[in-house]
Protein backbone atom coordinates (compact mmCIF):
# COMPACT_ATOMS: atom_id res chain seq x y z
CA UNK A 1 0.00 0.00 0.00
CA UNK A 2 1.21 3.50 -0.52
CA UNK A 3 2.69 6.05 2.00
CA UNK A 4 0.20 9.44 2.36
CA UNK A 5 2.11 12.52 4.27
CA UNK A 6 0.72 15.45 5.37
CA UNK A 7 2.04 18.98 6.54
CA UNK A 8 -0.01 20.86 8.16
CA UNK A 9 1.21 24.57 8.59
CA UNK A 10 0.01 27.12 10.96
CA UNK A 11 0.52 30.24 12.44
CA UNK A 12 -1.04 31.61 15.79
CA UNK A 13 0.57 34.99 17.89
CA UNK A 14 3.92 34.62 15.69
CA UNK A 15 4.51 30.96 16.71
CA UNK A 16 4.67 28.77 13.34
CA UNK A 17 3.90 25.22 14.02
CA UNK A 18 4.64 22.65 11.25
CA UNK A 19 3.02 18.99 11.75
CA UNK A 20 3.48 16.15 9.41
CA UNK A 21 1.63 12.80 9.76
CA UNK A 22 2.59 9.88 8.12
CA UNK A 23 0.09 6.64 7.37
CA UNK A 24 -1.01 3.65 4.84
CA UNK A 25 -3.50 4.96 2.37
CA UNK A 26 -5.31 1.72 2.60
CA UNK A 27 -8.64 1.27 4.42
CA UNK A 28 -9.30 0.83 7.68
CA UNK A 29 -12.35 0.16 7.69
CA UNK A 30 -13.69 4.07 7.82
CA UNK A 31 -16.71 4.69 4.92
CA UNK A 32 -16.00 7.08 2.10
CA UNK A 33 -14.43 9.66 3.55
CA UNK A 34 -16.44 9.81 6.81
CA UNK A 35 -14.64 9.54 10.00
CA UNK A 36 -10.62 9.65 10.00
CA UNK A 37 -8.07 6.81 10.77
CA UNK A 38 -6.00 7.30 14.05
CA UNK A 39 -3.25 8.52 13.97
CA UNK A 40 -0.47 6.44 15.33
CA UNK A 41 1.71 7.38 17.68
CA UNK A 42 5.04 6.12 15.96
CA UNK A 43 4.51 8.76 12.54
CA UNK A 44 4.11 11.94 14.98
CA UNK A 45 6.32 14.75 13.99
CA UNK A 46 5.94 18.11 14.81
CA UNK A 47 8.02 20.91 14.40
CA UNK A 48 6.96 24.42 16.47
CA UNK A 49 8.80 27.04 18.87
CA UNK A 50 8.62 26.67 22.77
CA UNK A 51 5.92 28.10 23.59
CA UNK A 52 6.71 30.66 27.33
CA UNK A 53 10.44 29.80 26.92
CA UNK A 54 12.66 30.31 30.22
CA UNK A 55 15.27 32.22 29.74
CA UNK A 56 17.68 31.01 32.20
CA UNK A 57 17.05 27.68 30.59
CA UNK A 58 17.22 29.02 26.90
CA UNK A 59 20.57 30.37 28.03
CA UNK A 60 21.91 26.83 28.21
CA UNK A 61 20.55 25.33 24.44
CA UNK A 62 22.45 24.62 21.98
CA UNK A 63 21.17 23.14 18.28
CA UNK A 64 20.89 19.36 18.58
CA UNK A 65 20.34 19.24 22.41
CA UNK A 66 17.48 16.99 23.46
CA UNK A 67 14.49 17.87 26.13
CA UNK A 68 12.07 15.21 27.03
CA UNK A 69 8.29 16.07 26.33
CA UNK A 70 6.75 15.40 29.78
CA UNK A 71 2.68 15.62 31.10
CA UNK A 72 2.31 17.40 34.08
CA UNK A 73 -0.32 18.47 36.26
CA UNK A 74 -0.85 21.94 36.56
CA UNK A 75 -4.02 21.58 39.30
CA UNK A 76 -6.90 20.39 37.35
CA UNK A 77 -5.04 20.64 33.65
CA UNK A 78 -2.35 18.73 32.27
CA UNK A 79 0.44 20.27 30.30
CA UNK A 80 2.81 19.67 28.45
CA UNK A 81 6.21 20.88 28.90
CA UNK A 82 9.53 20.40 27.10
CA UNK A 83 12.38 19.43 29.95
CA UNK A 84 16.31 20.07 29.80
CA UNK A 85 17.32 17.87 33.22
CA UNK A 86 15.16 18.94 35.97
CA UNK A 87 14.45 22.08 34.44
CA UNK A 88 10.74 23.15 32.45
CA UNK A 89 12.23 25.13 28.79
CA UNK A 90 8.76 25.94 28.26
CA UNK A 91 5.69 24.09 26.78
CA UNK A 92 4.32 23.47 23.67
CA UNK A 93 1.36 24.77 21.53
CA UNK A 94 0.49 22.56 18.26
CA UNK A 95 -2.86 21.73 16.62
CA UNK A 96 -1.62 18.55 17.22
CA UNK A 97 -1.44 19.26 21.02
CA UNK A 98 -4.74 16.46 22.02
CA UNK A 99 -3.10 13.36 20.06
CA UNK A 100 0.06 14.10 21.68
CA UNK A 101 -1.28 13.88 25.31
CA UNK A 102 -3.05 10.82 24.31
CA UNK A 103 -0.27 9.18 23.41
CA UNK A 104 1.82 10.93 26.61
CA UNK A 105 -1.33 9.48 28.71
CA UNK A 106 -0.43 5.79 27.00
CA UNK A 107 2.82 5.66 28.07
CA UNK A 108 4.78 6.84 24.45
CA UNK A 109 7.59 8.60 25.18
CA UNK A 110 8.54 11.50 22.85
CA UNK A 111 11.94 13.95 22.46
CA UNK A 112 12.35 17.54 21.35
CA UNK A 113 15.43 18.03 19.03
CA UNK A 114 16.93 21.89 18.78
CA UNK A 115 16.96 22.68 15.90
CA UNK A 116 17.79 26.72 16.12
CA UNK A 117 17.62 29.37 18.78
CA UNK A 118 16.97 32.52 17.48
CA UNK A 119 16.53 35.95 19.79
CA UNK A 120 15.10 33.65 23.25
CA UNK A 121 13.03 31.45 20.60
CA UNK A 122 13.61 28.26 20.12
CA UNK A 123 12.39 26.13 17.45
CA UNK A 124 12.01 21.95 18.06
CA UNK A 125 11.21 19.14 16.40
CA UNK A 126 9.23 16.15 18.13
CA UNK A 127 9.73 13.01 17.50
CA UNK A 128 8.75 9.33 19.05
CA UNK A 129 11.79 8.62 21.68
Amino acid sequence: MPIATATLRVEIANVVTEVTVSGSSGSAGYGAGFGEAPTECSRIDIQTQISSPKAQVVAKLRAGDELAVELRNEGATKTIVLVLGRDIAGGLATPEMQKLRECLESGVQFKATVKAIQEGQVKVRVIPA
